[in-house]
């Protein structure tokens, strides 16, 4: 039903993402993987994949321009950028090349489920698996997991900025507010 395309330049990462998920139960029935920036451009052409994930650093270029040319020929792919940078540049790198989001290598089961689950439910019209429903997917637009996700996601971010040689202070208060935004939502959608 939906395609996967996993570009990275290490098939032991292909490898490890391709087994983190139960991928056929999220309705992908087709896993692609490319370890060169020809290759993903030659598959994301012909195959059409739904999702794709890249990774920054891709043998023959950069992630962002081989999302900003799949881009430019029109594929209608959803693309999530993978990095070991984790800092706001790196986001907002990913954000104006085209993809949906940026997640963090090495990469974190949880964090890429949720992601899976709300490209699933949100962007594709998919359905979750029946194992993995819990009370809070039963909220017709899936704010609170949502949030939590992202709440998650950003404190991963956080510690990152924290952990950076160079420190970036607006940064860090930007990720914080964010985080307290989502935090404030979550508590507003428990209640």
């Amino acid at each position: 039903m939906y395609r996967l395309l996993i570009a990275d330049s290490d098939p032991m990462n292909q490898e490890a993402v391709c087994g983190m998920l139960d991928w056929a139960s999220y309705g992908f029935d087709s896993m692609l993987q490319a370890g060169s920036y020809a290759e993903v451009v030659d598959l994301a052409l012909d195959q059409h994949p739904q999702l794709v994930l890249v990774n920054a650093e891709i043998e023959g270029g950069k992630g962002y321009d081989l999302i900003r040319q799949l881009r430019g020929a029109g594929s209608s792919a959803i693309f999530c950028l993978l990095s070991r940078r984790n800092t706001r540049d790196e986001l907002h790198k990913a954000m104006r090349c085209g993809a949906r989001e940026c997640l963090h290598l090495p990469l974190q089961e949880d964090v890429l489920r949720e992601f899976v689950e709300w490209v699933l439910t949100q962007e594709l019209g998919g359905v979750l698996p029946q194992e993995t429903l819990s009370p809070s997917h039963q909220d017709p637009v899936l704010l609170r997991e949502y949030a939590a996700w992202r709440r998650r996601v950003l404190e991963d971010k956080e510690r990152g900025l924290l952990a950076a040689s160079v420190r970036d202070d607006d940064a860090i208060r930007e990720v914080r507010a964010d985080i307290a935004w989502y935090t404030k939502k979550l508590e507003e959608l428990t209640c």
